[in-house]
Formats: structure tokens, sequence, C-alpha cells
């Protein structure tokens, strides 16, 4: 019994008298078992070299000798019969692993060490007017481009959740948009101005994200086309914790991301809001704002809301207080119902087809 390795696969060939009737050929190609190795790409295998296997198609007494010199990078050398069994030539998607061990470690570690510091950008002012330095960058934009304070604060009048670093001479630390002065205004678009803004109270807003609690400047609108604060939230895709007066909010993303998670992976809400927490600060050294119990009746509030939109019920006329009980269910479609899978004439046919 010869071993011989190709690539990550050991292949074990009978050589002996177990098959009289068979060439060597073709007992190669039928006793060949392939065998799963974990460590492939790091040990490699002696070829077999002048052994001796008997061929049994002519007489047991024949003998042919063949020399494999052969490698875990070559063919597997078969090339005495126009017959034997052909493997195709590796590449480097056969070992992506083995070859980013090889070539691409090195690259990937010192590109995740530039990323830590300013890279290749110099310090210079920002390009808005030459005259102030450009010390901010945003972690969530595509490039990770330093600007000036009020460059970063005037690009995320709309992206208010991205995570912004600011440069201290030795490193980046974190920065809030709210310290660098953004506001967020509700009921108005981009630009435009409040007649009568009204601050989140005490000025102290909270908005629970995917990645990140944050605490963000926030004003409701007050002016002459003012609506309930509630319905302002949920109209910039932000979702209250109480009806009235709220003081946090928890975004249609977040909720999205743990509905799926929680369906898919079983994820509990202390699991996920305690990754929350470890994004926003994963060195406990910084006072995070505890939002555990807010998202634990917020997430049955959406559960609940997302069933009574998928079954119709915020379309009915009378309100979803006139939803009757089973009208949420999902029916069957195995189970027969009358007039979907069942034929017009299904009450008269005889008992030995029912």
């Amino acid at each position: 019994m010869h071993r011989k390795r190709k690539a990550d696969t050991i292949f074990e060939i009978s050589g002996g008298n177990a098959h009289p009737a068979r060439s060597v050929i073709q007992r190669l190609h039928l006793d060949a078992i392939s065998i799963s190795t974990s460590k492939g790409y790091k040990r490699t295998t002696e070829a077999v070299k002048g052994q001796t296997i008997v061929d049994d198609y002519t007489t047991k007494s024949s003998e042919s000798t063949y020399n494999f010199n052969w490698t875990p990078n070559d063919d597997f050398p078969l090339d005495y019969d126009q017959d034997s069994p052909q493997f195709r030539t590796r590449t480097a998607s056969d070992d992506p692993m083995f070859e980013w061990l090889k070539h691409d470690r090195e690259v990937f570690l010192d590109e995740l060490l530039r990323c830590d510091g300013r890279g290749s950008e110099p310090m210079i002012n920002c390009g808005c007017t030459g005259t102030f330095p450009a010390e901010f960058r945003c972690i969530d934009c595509l490039h990770c481009e330093m600007k000036c304070r009020s460059c970063i604060v005037d690009n995320h009048k709309t992206l208010p959740l991205h995570r912004i670093q600011a440069w201290n001479g030795q490193f980046f630390e974190k920065q809030s948009l709210k310290c660098m002065g953004l506001r967020i205004q509700l009921n108005h678009l981009p630009g435009d101005v409040c007649g009568a803004p009204r601050p989140a109270p005490d000025d102290d807003f909270v908005i629970v994200d995917t990645y990140q609690i944050h605490e963000v400047g926030l004003d409701f609108c007050n002016c002459e086309q003012s609506i309930p604060f509630a319905v302002q939230l949920l109209r910039a895709q932000l979702y209250p914790t109480t009806g009235s007066n709220p003081c946090s909010a928890v975004t249609f993303s977040c909720l999205k991301h743990f509905h799926l998670l929680s369906l898919e992976s079983k994820c509990s809400v202390f699991e996920y809001m305690s990754s929350v927490s470890r994004g926003t600060d994963n060195t406990g050294t910084e006072r995070i704002r505890d939002r555990y119990d807010e998202f634990l009746r917020v997430i049955r509030q959406w559960r609940h809301l997302k069933m009574l939109k998928r079954s119709g019920r915020g379309h009915d006329p009378n309100g979803v207080a006139a939803t009757k009980p089973g009208e949420c269910a999902l029916p069957c479609p195995a189970c027969p119902h009358p007039g979907r899978n069942l034929p017009p004439d299904w009450k008269s046919v005889s008992k030995e087809k029912k």
C-alpha cells in the first residue's frame, strides 16, 4: 500500500494482489481513497521513488518499476498509461489561506497599522480656505480624508450618526459631532431653518444605533407646521422610546438588524446591547448611557407593528382595534382551503377518492 499526497489530499493506492484480474492502472483508479487533512499546506510528502508495482494483467511474475519524482505543486505523475486518471493543475484558489500567509499577511498588517495613524496625510491646513488645520476625519465615510472642524460638520448634516476622530498630535481620539456644534433639526429639510426650534429636555438626547450609542444635539420643530414630537422622530426613522417628551430613540436600521439576528442566531437583547456598548467604548473608561430597558420595550413594539403591517391591518378603515382573532395568522399552504387548492366538486367526490 502506497500513500501519496496531492495538494491537501492523501491518496492510498493498492499495489498488491488484491485484484488478480485487474491491471495496476485499474486498481489505481478504483482503490484511490481520499482522506482530508487540515494541515495540507504545511506538510510536504516525499515522492515514491523506484517503487515496484506488480502488473497482474499480464502475469503475476512480471514486474514494472516506475519512478515518481513528485512534489505537492506538480500534477500527479501517471504518464505511464494513457488511460490513467487525470488531475487538473493546482491554482492559487485551491489554497487561499496558504497564499494569504505567504504573500498578503504582512501587507494587510501594515495597512491596518496605517489606518490607525494619519497615513500619507501631511500636517497641512484644510483645502476649504487654507487657514484651518485638517485635524478631523470620519471613519464611517468611504475616504477617511482629513478635514477641518467646519467642513466635517457641514458634510455630516445629513449623517449625524457617523463616528468622528480628532488628531491630538500623537494619535486619534474620539470626538462627537454634538461637541463640534452639529444640531439635528426635525420636521425640516436639511438647510431649512425652523422658526421655533425646541431642544430635547436638558439638551440631552440619546440615539441607539447599530454600532454605537450616540449623544446628539437634537431640536424638535415647534413652529406653525409642528407635529407631535414622537411623529417627528418616526419620520426621521428614529423610533422613540416613549410617546410623550422622548429623550431617547433607536434607529430603524438597528431594530431591523436585531430583529434579523434574533431570528437567525437567537441573539438576546442583553447580548446585543452589550455588543453595542462595547462598540461605543471597549476600554471601560467611559460612561456609557444604558438603554437596555428602553430597547427591550421598543423591540417588542417593533415586532408587534411588523406583524400588523405584514397582515395588512394598517389598511383597515376601522383601524387596528378592529383586528379579529386569527386575522394576523398566516394560512398554511399545505392545508385544504376551498376555492384555493381544492376542486369545485370536492364535496361530491366519492369516498374512494377522498
